[in-house]
């Protein structure tokens, strides 16, 4: 079954250039990203946040004005990503 997810015009990971175009919400509700919203390189698990339409990556204190809840999600999502031993996308051109 296809997923939803919400495209961006394509950015490219600062960390690892990993071309990303497109997000999905951790919880499966599908909803739109909204401003501060946070999502993560699926290469190298970078954290960025919606800024206007496009998004950046994530400064220290947008980082720390996470909650303990939302870091702790942060850190499982990272954990999945990594024990899915994806390979180095951004080798490959940034394509699956």
């Amino acid at each position: 079954m296809a997923r939803d997810v919400t495209f961006f015009k394509p950015w490219m990971c600062v960390r690892c250039g990993y071309l990303m175009d497109c997000t999905d919400t951790a919880d499966g509700s599908h909803e739109a990203p909204k401003q501060g919203d946070v999502s993560l390189c699926m290469n190298c698990g970078a954290p960025y946040a919606l800024r206007g339409d496009a998004w950046s990556l994530m400064t220290a204190a947008e980082f720390s004005s996470l909650t303990p809840q939302e870091r702790r999600e942060l850190s499982m999502a990272e954990l999945a990503r990594t024990r899915a031993s994806l390979p180095d996308l951004a080798k490959r051109g940034g394509r699956a």
